[in-house]
């Protein structure tokens, strides 16, 4: 009994080789007899390419699978012409078409983060510079401290690689006095082909590990399909900062959470997180705002804050908050965009008056539930 291929599989080489060629691959199975099946390869004006190879058919519970490669210009290849590889069979044929994949260019998010006191009290300063989800995936890193390259004494790895965006590190190890006594901070550089960013990080005092709030969702009417829960985190210093929300410990996706940007007072930095749920009473899921600073605790460098529907619900106090204008925020750390822009005086204004509205309610409040239940006394 004849039967055609069941499927065809295009493999591409990564890469070409020292003779300017580069080898592409084609990959059938499911047809039967064994030998009712040639391959045939042709280029992107339909001419027949006649140096390939076919393999020896391999049987996997009576149906067959064969492999067929050829070689073309990698000059080709890299202009983005197609070939085609067509596995015939008297029963019917496949026919698969290979075209190198266009990567779109996509600038990377650049965290940079300083060393501890208490490293820096051991005598020595290490910086992390984390570039996450850029493409393509050529890159460079540069050091500089006084003007100073010293990026010879950095160690580079990349990350990973994740739907074609890419994320790497580099690591700068040096004496805590070097960055202590600069008289300029330090410098990270990320260059790529289209975009060049930049951190710098300079001493200017003690760490501040951020109080981090959970708020949970105000009282919601009956038509109401989502909620919102608020993560205010607050007096933290420098001022970069991460929070991330998580859904049963699995990072949250999409554009349901928003993150505010960086206000500063008096030397030191507040931020908003926001993350809209829906079905919130009939959801048993936790969700938790994780937040990552470095003054926080060396070995971690985390606080998580948890809520669920199940949670005893708070006094519900109705006032209006006025919070600053969002960005929405990736899910992983390597893909958080860390480029923040001030919030004017006005925002701030907005954000202490409603603490001072929420104080003032809370008060009243308390006063004369105090108050009706000494006149329920007999």
């Amino acid at each position: 009994v004849q039967s055609p291929p069941a499927s065809i599989f295009g493999m591409s080489q990564c890469g070409s080789g020292s003779d300017g060629f580069l080898t592409l691959g084609c990959l059938t199975s499911g047809f039967s007899p064994a030998d009712a099946l040639k391959f045939k390869w042709t280029d992107s004006q339909g001419k027949e390419l006649t140096e390939f190879t076919q393999y020896p058919m391999a049987e996997t519970s009576g149906s067959y699978t064969s492999v067929s490669h050829v070689q073309v210009k990698a000059s080709d290849w890299n202009t983005e012409k197609s070939f085609m590889c067509t596995a015939e069979h008297p029963a019917g044929s496949k026919t698969e078409t290979l075209k190198k994949e266009v990567v779109p260019d996509h600038p990377a998010s650049l965290l940079l983060t300083s060393p501890t006191e208490k490293e820096l009290e051991n005598g020595t300063a290490t910086f992390i510079c984390l570039a996450s989800h850029f493409s393509p995936k050529t890159y460079e890193f540069k050091w500089t401290l006084d003007s100073v390259d010293v990026s010879t004494q950095a160690t580079d790895l990349m990350l990973k690689e994740e739907k074609n965006n890419f994320s790497a590190i580099s690591i700068l190890k040096i004496k805590a006095n070097q960055w202590i006594y600069s008289s300029s901070p330090i410098k990270c550089e990320f260059k790529q082909d289209k975009w060049t960013f930049s951190r710098e990080a300079k001493h200017t005092g003690d760490l501040r590990c951020p109080s981090v709030y959970l708020l949970a969702p105000p009282e919601k009417s009956p038509d109401e399909e989502w909620v919102t829960l608020t993560c205010y985190v607050k007096n933290f210093y420098p001022k970069e900062v991460v929070v991330i929300w998580l859904a049963n410990d699995k990072p949250v996706e999409g554009d349901k959470a928003r993150t505010t940007s960086v206000i500063e007072r008096d030397g030191h930095f507040s931020v908003y997180s926001q993350l809209l749920v829906q079905d919130w009473e009939q959801d048993s899921v936790v969700y938790s705002c994780v937040v990552y600073h470095e003054a926080n605790d060396q070995t971690v460098r985390l606080i998580a804050r948890t809520t669920d529907s199940k949670s005893n619900t708070p006094t519900l106090v109705n006032f209006s908050m006025n919070v600053p204008s969002v960005f929405p925020i990736m899910p992983e750390i390597c893909h958080i965009e860390l480029m923040t822009t001030d919030v004017d005086d006005s925002c701030m204004k907005n954000t202490a008056l409603t603490f001072v509205v929420l104080f003032l309610i809370t008060l009243f409040y308390s006063i004369a539930a105090t108050v009706i239940k000494v006149r329920q006394c007999p």
